[in-house]
């Protein structure tokens, strides 16, 4: 039809003129295009309305067709059609505006709100340490006393309020006075100086205590002189006294080496045959060598273990207890080599967290030990046959009774009420950590491999009547026995026979 028109204009007749003929033409062109750019509006309001009416569902994206801002485009795998979902542009916030908008994991999401909420807390937390004002500064001073207030109220009460140390300061003051008098010692005199030395034993379990007590000369003026008193109590607690102070304090075992303490316990074990004072004396020694290799060197080379080994063989009341406090002291020395042992082996494995001073100091403390010569001492005090002669003669005290419990019924067992169990696992762990010098000596002793066997099937029996007691103390006995046996390599499968 636009075609038909422009024919028509282009055969006006000429006498019109070829300038208005012009003019005709540039009105008529303007005026096509104006009609273009309706059409173009009223097809694209068109396709507008088309994808509003769709925005909440997906639908295929038409070839060439433009994308709406803020809308959602997905390509299908399958059919390599691009499908497109419309969103209001009323729905699109500020954040929506670009091209790409990056989406939060639901971790991310919940970081950031732990993170808001840490934050948020945080803030109102208030400080530690608030700063008081002087007003309640004064408030609280004057709602309590003072130590100094306290102290002034209990003395006028008739009471004193002291500090450990003050105590003990005031022991050592006291007791030091007594001694110094040229008095005749009397019973109540003695009685004084124990129930002192007992107060300060109490307050020397304390490690800082115990190196006051040193500081102040507690060793040189009460211990040392004590030793040698004439009474056997106050010789007892100075003993015990010595022995609590030095219980794991490296300051103290120290000190009471470079005094001499050790020949002086040795005296006593030798001279004394008080039973208390020798088990007292015991004691302290113990703890003066205890984790301390050169004061186990000491001990040997004064003839240390000589003196253990008459004590060994003593024939006096209490020799049952000295016997088992002398086979604890001689296994806690040999386990403290063998654990040094252990410590520098495990520390030159590669894969080892050992630094390379720790390793020194293991090395060191080993060579220390070394240096002892405790098996070779032992070997020459023959203490593998004192350990087995022990364990023979103690258990045959016992041995009626131990038969005639593993000849009867489960049901009728009184699980060893009348021997002391207590006894045989000393020995027989003293004899355990003592294999490696013992090894030969037991290889002949056929009465002692009988008597091992002897004790596995009783404490076998036994445990089946211990099951039901929490600490299953005769189920351990068992293991105890069978550890022996693999250690010595004696068998526990032969008949047993009922003499030993």
């Amino acid at each position: 039809m636009l075609v038909n028109l422009l024919i028509k204009i282009l055969s006006i007749p000429l006498y019109l003129g070829m300038a208005k003929k012009y003019i005709i033409i540039f009105v008529f062109v303007t005026s096509l295009f104006t009609f273009e750019i309706a059409c173009n509006k009223r097809e694209k309001s068109e396709d507008a309305e088309k994808i509003e009416s769709d925005e909440s569902e997906w639908r295929v994206l038409g070839k060439d067709e433009p994308v709406p801002r803020g809308s959602h485009v997905q390509l299908d795998l399958t059919t390599g059609e691009h499908r497109i979902k419309v969103v209001d542009s009323e729905k699109i916030t500020k954040k929506d505006k670009t091209s790409v908008i990056p989406l939060k994991s639901d971790e991310e999401a919940n970081e950031k709100t732990i993170e808001d909420e840490l934050r948020f807390r945080l803030h109102r937390v208030t400080g530690d340490d608030p700063v008081e004002s002087d007003q309640t500064k004064d408030k609280v001073k004057n709602k309590f006393k003072t130590y100094e207030e306290l102290k002034k109220d209990f003395e006028d009460l008739h009471m004193a309020v002291k500090t450990d140390i003050e105590i003990m300061n005031g022991l050592l003051e006291s007791y030091k006075e007594l001694i110094d008098e040229k008095v005749p010692v009397t019973e109540e005199l003695q009685q004084q100086q124990i129930t002192m030395l007992t107060d300060l034993e109490y307050l020397l379990h304390q490690i800082d205590n115990a190196n006051e007590f040193v500081k102040n000369g507690g060793l040189t003026n009460i211990v040392l002189p004590s030793l040698n008193s004439t009474s056997s109590g106050v010789r007892s607690g100075s003993a015990r006294l010595l022995g609590s102070a030095a219980q794991s304090n490296v300051g103290v075992q120290i000190a009471a080496l470079e005094s001499g303490a050790i020949g002086m316990l040795l005296r006593i074990l030798v001279l004394d045959k008080t039973p208390p004072v020798r088990s007292s004396a015991l004691y302290a020694l113990s703890c003066l060598v205890r984790r301390f290799p050169i004061a186990q060197k000491k001990f040997v080379d004064e003839g240390g273990l000589t003196v253990l080994n008459k004590l060994f063989s003593t024939e006096a009341s209490d020799k049952l207890k000295i016997k088992v406090k002398v086979l604890t002291f001689i296994h806690d020395l040999i386990v403290e080599k063998q654990e040094a042992e252990k410590t520098f082996t495990l520390s030159k494995e590669t894969n080892s967290n050992v630094t390379f001073v720790g390793i020194r100091e293991a090395k060191e403390r080993l060579r220390q030990y070394n240096l002892i010569g405790l098996e070779t001492k032992l070997q020459e005090q023959r203490w593998c046959e004192q350990l087995a002669n022990f364990l023979i003669e103690h258990v045959s005290l016992h041995l009626n009774v131990i038969l005639e419990e593993i000849n009867v019924e489960v049901n009728s067992l009184n699980a060893g009420s009348s021997v002391e169990h207590d006894v045989i696992e000393k020995i027989i762990l003293a004899m355990t950590s003592s294999s490696n010098l013992c090894l030969s000596d037991y290889e002949d002793n056929h009465k002692l491999k009988e008597l091992v066997r002897f004790l596995y099937v009783w404490y076998k029996k036994l445990a089946k009547v211990d099951k039901d007691d929490d600490s299953n103390y005769y189920v351990y006995l068992t293991e105890v026995v069978e550890r022996l046996s693999w250690k010595y390599k004696f068998s526990l499968q032969e008949s047993i026979k009922d003499e030993l």
